[in-house]
């Protein structure tokens, strides 16, 4: 490699990247993928297969922002082919911090298109990557990480229940239409309620795991956001069950979060 160029141009498209982001400039973003595209054709996947599982990590990660920004699925579909096609290059026995740092952008930019579309296999993919991402991230040696990647898992999980229930939405429908008037109580309906509250639960259950393995005193921040997803779970869970302790476990949560943050944070 012209490692000169090569390196001027990974870091022209990094700053790039970060000023888009910052700024919300698209255009801006648009041009750091060009950048990249330069820089790719500088390293050929069969002589410097690294440095180009790099650069699509890099793709990836921009196309991401873009196709959060934009809402626009193909964008999404193409940064989820750029983190793949780093993934069949990086390992996790050769370099785990980036791997897992691919599996856990992967992770979310699966959440988005399948929070977008409600597609449930989708969203079942995000919370694989996340795992992935988890195999690497520790409370001990990447906490800020690992909170986040465990906090993203939970917003994937409670998508997918949401998608599961809503799927049985026209079934209901078209039973209250015929007169029924137990449509939520139909057997695919409990089913659907079954398996997403079940998810709810794994959600609830994992944060509380994850919150002692890295205590409030540790990272205030952190603590707080994961308790944040798990108030939402237990007020989703409390939406599907009408139980009124997860209403008031979730209201608590909330109070607990806003104990840490304030006007100024």
């Amino acid at each position: 490699l012209p490692d000169g160029i090569y390196s001027l141009r990974v870091q022209q498209g990094d700053a790039l990247t970060d000023r888009g982001y910052y700024t919300i400039d698209n255009d801006v973003l648009y041009e750091a993928l060009r950048i990249y595209d330069a820089a790719l054709a500088m390293a050929p996947r069969d002589t410097a297969p690294n440095d180009w599982a790099k650069i699509q990590s890099r793709i990836g990660q921009t196309k991401q922002g873009l196709g959060a920004r934009l809402g626009d699925v193909a964008v999404m579909q193409a940064s989820i082919d750029a983190f793949n096609l780093a993934l069949s290059v990086q390992t996790r026995e050769a370099s785990p911090r980036e791997w897992g740092a691919i599996q856990n952008n992967l992770g979310n930019v699966l959440y988005s298109l399948g929070f977008r579309t409600g597609d449930q296999a989708t969203l079942q993919q995000s919370i694989d990557a996340f795992d992935q991402a988890l195999l690497v991230y520790t409370p001990d040696t990447e906490p800020v990480r690992w909170s986040i990647a465990v906090s993203n898992r939970g917003a994937s999980m409670m998508s997918l229940a949401d998608a599961i229930y809503a799927a049985t939405d026209k079934l209901q429908v078209e039973a209250l239409q015929a007169g029924d008037p137990n449509a939520d109580n139909l057997p695919e309906v409990i089913a659907a309620r079954d398996s997403a509250v079940s998810l709810l639960s794994e959600v609830v259950t994992s944060l509380d795991e994850a919150m002692v393995a890295r205590p409030k005193t540790d990272n205030p921040l952190d603590w707080s956001m994961m308790m944040h997803t798990k108030a939402s779970a237990l007020s989703d869970r409390g939406k599907l069950t009408s139980n009124a302790d997860d209403f008031a476990a979730a209201v608590e949560a909330y109070r607990d979060v806003l104990k840490v943050h304030d006007k100024e944070r």
